[in-house]
């Protein structure tokens, strides 16, 4: 009995371990792999290193991003750090008082 009271601190250790790092490690990269499969051509994406760009080719492995017009780079699947949503006409056409303009 007593070998076995010794043991549950070790088991409870590691126990936590895996309850707070490996299970939410897990689900990101269950995230990662959803975006990166939900992608298609036209969409605008962020690069893990801030880059913006459109996807204008997908292959096996990497992604074509056009980053400015006519100006195409090809990065890992793995790069991709999140998809952004496209915009609506009416936030495109919304403008912000200048300084000292306005209520």
């Amino acid at each position: 009995m007593k070998n076995l009271s010794s043991l549950l601190p070790l088991v409870l250790l590691i126990g936590a371990f895996w309850f707070l790092v490996l299970r939410p490690n897990k689900k990101r990269q269950t995230d990662a792999a959803k975006l990166r499969n939900s992608l298609d051509v036209g969409q605008r994406v962020v690069t893990t290193s801030g880059v913006f760009g459109t996807i204008v080719r997908i292959d096996d492995e990497s992604f074509q991003l056009e980053i400015a017009p006519g100006v195409t780079v090809t990065w890992l699947k793995g790069a991709i750090s999140r998809a952004i949503p496209p915009t609506t006409p009416d936030a495109a056409t919304r403008t912000t008082p200048a300084d000292g303009e306005g209520a």
